[in-house]
């Protein structure tokens, strides 16, 4: 899970790369559209013995626009 805030609405808007505010508390979005946000074709993070990676085609995301707290969440694995 990755948590952050973004305490102006339209900071949030062009981090997810967004037409409009978003106007949802969740919603998700395909691997795909993370790896376009984030510019780049993998997540990968070392554990002791392996690597983990992002295993799910979703990946949720939650937004509070009161504290413009946000998180990005989903399913990892080796």
């Amino acid at each position: 899970m990755y948590q952050g805030v973004a305490p102006d609405p339209a900071v949030f808007q062009r981090f997810m790369q967004l037409a409009e505010p978003p106007k949802y508390k969740a919603s998700k979005i395909t691997l795909e559209q993370l790896y376009d946000i984030l510019n780049t074709n993998y997540i990968t993070t070392s554990v002791r013995y392996d690597t983990l990676c992002i295993t799910s085609p979703n990946i949720n995301v939650k937004w509070n626009k009161d504290s413009g707290e946000f998180s990005l969440s989903g399913t990892y694995g080796l």
